[in-house]
């Protein structure tokens, strides 16, 4: 029972940290754009592609939190969906 609740405190702070940062970069962008700044496309950029990471990030998060607390099975599991969400964003 806390092998599952420390795993689900790693994977709740990576979400966030993602997210938030995510959120800067896209609010960024907004402000740089209504400043006509030529900077305000890479921040958006930016902001979406740690968005788009996201998913990426905690399913890391999930594979060292079951390997640290021993659980092999759903750390290949993880490690199998990690592979598909990368063949993805490759297709």
């Amino acid at each position: 029972m806390n092998k599952d609740r420390g795993i689900k405190i790693l994977v709740k702070q990576a979400l966030q940290f993602c997210v938030s940062s995510g959120l800067f970069f896209l609010i960024m962008g907004f402000m740089f754009k209504f400043s006509h700044s030529p900077h305000a496309d890479r921040f958006f950029m930016t902001g979406i592609l740690i968005l788009l990471i996201t998913p990426v990030i905690r399913v890391i998060t999930l594979i060292y939190g079951y390997f640290q607390s021993g659980e092999y099975k759903f750390s290949l599991l993880s490690l199998t969906v990690l592979f598909l969400l990368l063949t993805a964003f490759v297709l």
